[in-house]
């Protein structure tokens, strides 16, 4: 066939498979935790997972997306351990925040419920620099078994551990604990995997070395860090913010609803993605936008045909697989919908802000999707709005983003052609 020529097809394919399992795990597993654990125990983890997330962007300056970038191997494993190094100090310098000053910060947000975890904040960025870093330098060179392999023994750590701590009733904070064991588990793999990569390399690393390579992809650390660290920010400050104005039972709807309808983008979405990246790293800027319109189409088809399947089976299904406890949940299911429907669409095709070294709009378009994010949450707080009409608004202005951000990429790499 020649669909399986291709080797971006074949690089698809592979990816897929093992997130598809890996992600298939959880998904399985998902109706048995829905009735071990109760709403407010998915809303304290949902907090507590947002909050980390927005902390562990910064872990590596975003310097790992430079690691496919050079054309030296030499390059690429500098590029790696300054990622290793740089998250290792934040990581550190989070422990002693977390120590002193810890119960004050997250009592200070209301975020009550995880204050008895602030020690685990830190442990937890740690592992998510790692992961993310060894990610990007396994696709340089093209391992996605490995990547799938990773991926896979880490789904299956949270999926047993979140099983064993939910069925000895250790419920209030046993979604934490499982999710960091799981990533722990990936750790030990990753280490298994690179030793003997960087076994010959551990001693010639040094100080020139890592300053060149952090000068040369500076404008990932001025541009880049900001701008992921808005995007995380504006992406996670949805679970933040709703912490504060609704409360843990209606997060952890929101978050089980969330969860589910990004299966999509969790196993297609976000692999395509990944070698989409690799893939258009090879052309010029000058002939890019025909391979990048053949992409468009082809993932607007895939999302539109997946959300419409995926919206009338949680319709029919949703109570019946995750129980009576999550009734109250259905209504919000097609607000979820339509955001995934979009952000399936815009995140593979977010990558072209690395490709094109648009680090400057990135910031721009993440600092109006954050701030947009904060208004509509002031509007719901002051304006006394139900949550359904909040609901709306906040699906509409988030859709109205992403078409935008699509269109810009498109208009973009078109006028790149333009000026060949």
């Amino acid at each position: 066939m020649k669909f399986l020529k291709s080797e971006f097809n074949k690089n698809v394919i592979k990816l897929i498979s093992g997130t598809t399992i890996a992600q298939a795990i959880p998904i399985l597993i998902s109706p048995i935790l829905a009735r071990l654990y109760t709403p407010q125990n998915f809303g304290d983890f949902a907090l507590f997972t947002s909050f980390v997330s927005i902390l562990a962007v910064l872990t590596t300056f975003r310097y790992e997306v430079a690691i496919v970038l050079p054309k030296l191997k030499k390059t690429a494993i500098n590029v790696f351990f300054l990622c290793c190094i740089s998250t290792l100090l934040i990581s550190f310098f989070t422990f002693i925040i977390a120590l002193f000053f810890g119960d004050k910060i997250l009592i200070s947000f209301g975020y009550y419920n995880i204050v008895s975890f602030k020690y685990l904040i830190p442990i937890s960025i740690f592992l998510i620099g790692i992961y993310q870093t060894s990610d990007y330098f396994f696709n340089r060179l093209k391992q996605y078994y490995k990547m799938s392999l990773i991926r896979i023994f880490q789904s299956l750590g949270i999926g047993i551990f979140g099983l064993i701590f939910g069925i000895i009733t250790f419920t209030s904070n046993g979604l934490i604990i499982a999710n960091i064991l799981g990533f722990t588990l990936s750790f030990i793999i990753i280490v298994f995997f690179l030793k003997s990569t960087f076994r010959s390399y551990f001693n010639k690393i040094n100080y020139k070395d890592l300053k060149f390579v952090a000068k040369k992809y500076s404008s990932l650390f001025f541009f880049g860090t900001p701008a992921i660290f808005v995007s995380t920010f504006a992406s996670q400050s949805f679970f933040i913010l709703s912490s504060s104005y609704i409360g843990p039972v209606i997060l952890g709807y929101f978050y089980m609803i969330y969860r589910v309808v990004g299966i999509p983008s969790t196993i297609i979405g976000n692999s395509i993605g990944q070698v989409f990246y690799q893939d258009i790293a090879k052309f010029k800027f000058s002939d890019s936008f025909d391979k990048i319109w053949t992409f468009f189409k082809q993932i607007l088809f895939q999302s539109f045909i997946l959300h419409l399947i995926l919206y009338i089976f949680l319709i029919l299904f949703f109570v019946p697989i995750f129980g009576s406890q999550w009734s109250d949940a259905t209504e919000f299911i097609i607000y979820f919908i339509i955001i995934g429907f979009f952000s399936y669409i815009f995140a593979p095709l977010s990558q072209l802000f690395n490709y094109y070294n648009i680090q400057k709009l990135n910031l721009l378009w993440q600092s109006l999707w954050l701030s947009t994010n904060f208004l509509v949450f002031y509007i719901y707080y002051y304006s006394d709005l139900s949550l359904k009409t909040f609901m709306i608004i906040y699906t509409l202005k988030q859709s109205i983003l992403y078409a935008f951000g699509i269109l810009y990429f498109l208009y973009y790499s078109k006028n790149q052609k333009k000026n060949k």
